[in-house]
């Protein structure tokens, strides 16, 4: 079984960001969401904490204030994701 360290976070609490702080120091740290993204299957899934799975494995937890991720959120998903031309879009009307 897998022991590495792993960054568990929810979307937009500044995973790129830590990504990029962490890379430069030279720490390799697999991020993941834990299930919970912009995916329409993902969409409005309550957000549960780490997964059980990765219970066992040292997690690296990151959390941002709830308004400024909701705030985020809403941009990525109407503004990026689901913006009129782009595939997300195209793929909702089928």
């Amino acid at each position: 079984m897998d022991k590495s360290p792993v960054g568990v976070s929810y979307p937009k609490s500044g995973r790129t960001w830590m990504r990029s702080v962490l890379g430069g120091a030279g720490v390799a740290l697999k991020f993941t969401h834990a299930g919970h993204g912009s995916l329409k299957r993902e969409l409005g899934r309550p957000f549960g904490g780490i997964p059980p799975e990765l219970a066992d494995r040292p997690v690296l937890f990151l959390h941002r204030n709830p308004l400024d991720t909701a705030v985020s959120f809403y941009y990525q998903v109407t503004h990026k994701d689901f913006a009129r031309g782009t595939r997300k879009w195209a793929q909702r009307l089928v």
